[in-house]
């Protein structure tokens, strides 16, 4: 059926006389995320009580290695001002300057943490993190006497206590994460210490049996005897933990001596072990802050894994001003000690959004004004790669606007990672993307000269730096101009004059090719001189990898050939794509034709043109995409029976103005097996264009305090609501083709209403 043929049959007509709003006091157009304070509220939940806002949306991605492989790991527990702040709201909020979080790929667990009995992730951290394949735990935790009392009821009985686990199963079940951080912080009487044990035993036995590659982890606290005493390391007194669930994670206050000790006790289950870094600095090692690499590092040595607490430490602390600033600078200081993690499932499409923006962009226009924030509209997030050498250093009251760049701040360059390459430098003469630059030498002249050139930097320790030629470069978000949703990926820098090409890992994969490959992004300049932009790919297996319009430089890494503007390829992915964009966004394709082949990391690369000796640089890129070729010819994914209610409506009157019609309503739909990774939510009154509402990462949307034209005592208005689905490649159908939800509205004042349907 087509999209057209959709639309039209499953437009919905209400008849509605407008009347007030509810005067339930429990009725609540938004649900908010929050947590669970009691027993007896943990013990009645409901899975039919659970609206489809509140649960997470996105499937957890495919990543390598997988967790029960990975090790040593990192884990980020969440504590930020208590939970449940500008993230409660499950639709976003009016503001472009909460906490977030974008450094996914260097992490295998995030926890949720608050002090409330359950805390319930909310979904859009669920949601940015399954995007990039991490799990997400939820808390259960009691404190204080009244955890005494919750502990003496809930431990009573092994039947209690086999009910409470259940709930919990359920809950992380219907809310889409993946298992529970125990953290009981209070005596429990000897004589119930057996009934812990089994409560432990019991939760995870059960998450697993519900849950794929679920994870339950018991936190240092309570003793084998019942007495909390916190160990700050695993020893016989609290190994039954570890040994009844999947993870351990140790008090902050350690030593290095106490390392060395959980290390020989946790024998093969070395990475289960996660060794707490505070990062407010209370009594541990290294002080946290800007030193938090301290401690890191000596639980490296050790062979353990690391969980850090309490990154929003930057956004607490420091403010929300340099925000962004802070926390590139301190995650660039301990990135040497976290295994970055390769993802593995296509299609990979990203815009670089991290769930915040100044404005709400749709290719290259901006679509709603205003600042927003909502961590499910997050995307698969890059590398972000900083090699000036003050980005070691603490941080400087001088802060640089995304829309500025300075040349002269860097004279050398420090790059690249202990486990991996992040930065690669070519020497004079060396042939780049072709596509850009056209074809001035042999490939195989140009691949030996490249080859010969080619050298790599590693990422020093903070304070050390490595000289170079005056190059360097930065990737950070900038949300000054964005593609589609509220930020762009700017890659700004220098080629020294002894550097023709620098090339910048934004993204590690392990991604077996399709036998066509497309390779797309969408970019702007912003500044350049004699610079152009270009990328590249590695391979992992290329001594049987085949591919063709590219040459090999070194060690599997490709020069692909961009595809000219008449290429049929790009022309019908340009159309899929809704036409040409605005504001100098331009779309560049590459086009991989492989065999056995499986594609390892994606770099953008900055090339020196002919005849250039130094040139600074900054690119805006709006948009990548790694698709298998055949996904152009697929249809795309559509819904049905669209429908709304609570349907309310309010007057607004402020004196001197007009009066205000708002209505606020609930709006769900139906969606086949399909998979999509989000929904458009539009409106359109009467005869008008559409406006955009807000983005649905669920089957539903409710709208919210939406002003729309007062109807005349003698007719009746139409307002209509469209739904467009967004596929896992980013493409979107016509607007012709959405399926929509019409309503026909009146005054109160006339005694029928005549609807034409």
């Amino acid at each position: 059926m087509a999209d057209g043929e959709v639309g039209k049959e499953e437009t919905k007509v209400l008849q509605a006389v407008i009347g007030k709003r509810s005067s339930d006091p429990e009725w609540q157009p938004e649900p908010v995320a929050g947590p669970l304070h009691s027993l007896t509220a943990l013990l009645d939940w409901r899975q039919g009580d659970v609206d489809p806002l509140l649960r997470a949306f996105i499937p957890k991605a495919s990543r390598l290695p997988e967790l029960s492989r990975a090790g040593p790991r990192t884990l980020l527990c969440h504590d930020m001002k208590g939970g449940y702040q500008e993230d409660r709201f499950v639709q976003g909020v009016s503001t472009n300057d909460p906490y977030t979080f974008y450094h996914w790929q260097q992490l295998d667990l995030f926890i949720y943490f608050s002090h409330h009995l359950v805390s319930i992730p909310p979904p859009g951290w669920i949601n940015a993190a399954h995007r990039h394949g991490v799990s997400v735990l939820g808390t259960f935790i009691t404190e204080s006497k009244g955890g005494q009392q919750f502990c003496r009821e809930m431990l009573a009985t092994k039947e209690m206590l086999c009910k409470a686990a259940e709930q919990l199963v359920l809950i992380a079940t219907v809310y889409g994460f993946d298992g529970w951080f125990l953290n009981i912080e209070n005596d429990v009487p000897v004589e119930l210490m057996v009934n812990l044990v089994e409560f432990v035993r019991y939760l995870t036995e059960r998450v697993h049996a519900a849950l794929p590659q679920a994870q339950v982890i018991w936190y240092d606290s309570v003793l084998r005897g019942g007495k909390l005493n916190w160990q700050n390391e695993l020893n016989q007194e609290n190994k039954v933990f570890l040994e009844s669930c999947d993870g351990f994670f140790v008090n902050y206050n350690w030593t290095r001596e106490g390392l060395r000790r959980t290390r020989e006790l946790a024998g093969d289950r070395w990475n289960d072990v996660y060794v707490g870094v505070d990062v407010f600095g209370r009594n541990c090692p290294g002080g946290g802050g800007w030193s938090t690499h301290v401690a890191i590092a000596m639980i490296r040595e050790a062979g353990l894994s690391t969980a850090i607490f309490a990154p929003g430490w930057v956004h607490e602390v420091l403010g929300k001003e340099d925000f962004h600033e802070n926390q590139l600078r301190f995650w660039n200081l301990i990135n040497e000690y976290l295994p970055t993690h390769s993802i593995s499932t296509l299609p990979l499409v990203t815009t670089f959004c991290q769930g915040h923006g100044k404005h709400l962009y749709f290719n290259g226009e901006i679509e709603k004004p205003g600042p927003w924030h909502n961590l499910s509209a997050q995307q698969v997030q890059p590398l972000y790669v900083d090699t000036r050498p003050e980005a070691l250093d603490r941080p400087s009251d001088r802060k640089i606007p995304c829309g500025e760049i300075d040349a002269t701040e860097a004279t050398d360059i420090v790059a690249g990672g202990t486990s991996h390459l992040l930065v690669q430098i070519h020497g004079p003469g060396a042939t780049a993307d072709r596509g850009a630059r056209g074809k001035d030498r042999d490939d195989d002249d140009a691949a030996t000269e490249l080859e010969s050139t080619f050298r790599s930097l590693k990422m020093p320790g903070p304070g050390q730096h490595i000289e170079n030629d005056g190059s360097w470069v930065r990737l950070r978000s900038c949300s000054d101009d964005a593609f589609t949703g509220g930020c762009s990926l700017l890659m700004e820098g220098q080629l020294g004059r002894d550097t023709r090409h620098l090339a910048v890992k934004i993204l590690r994969l392990s991604i077996p090719a399709p036998d066509t490959t497309l390779l797309t992004y969408v970019y702007k300049v912003d500044q350049g001189t004699g610079v152009t932009l270009g990328l590249n790919v590695t391979t992992l297996d290329d001594d049987i990898c085949r591919l063709e319009s590219v040459f090999t430089v070194q060690g599997g890494t490709h020069w692909p050939a961009s595809l000219d503007e008449g290429d049929k390829i790009g022309h019908d992915l340009l159309e899929k794509c809704g036409g040409k964009f605005g504001n100098n966004w331009t779309l560049r394709c590459y086009r991989l034709r492989v065999q056995n082949c499986t594609l390892q990391d994606i770099f953008l690369t900055a090339n020196k043109e002919q005849g250039s000796h130094r040139g600074s640089f900054r690119f805006r890129v709006g948009e990548l995409k790694v698709l298998n070729a055949e996904s152009l010819m697929e249809p795309l994914p559509s819904i049905s029976h669209v429908n709304a209610w609570d349907v309310s409506w309010s007057e607004e009157r402020v004196q001197g103005f007009p009066p205000r019609l708002l209505l606020s309503a609930k709006l769900h739909w139906s969606l086949g097996r399909e998979a999509v990774s989000c929904f458009r939510v539009l409106c359109r009154a009467g005869e008008s264009p559409p406006t955009l509402l807000g983005h649905a990462y669920a089957p539903a949307f409710h709208v919210l305090d939406l002003e729309v034209p007062m109807p005349a005592s003698s007719n009746s208005l139409m307002l209509e609501f469209l739904v467009q689905p967004v596929s896992l490649e980013g493409f979107v159908g016509s607007l012709d083709g959405a399926v929509r939800y019409t309503l026909d509205y009146c005054s109160p004042s006339q005694n029928a209403c005549i609807i034409q349907g």
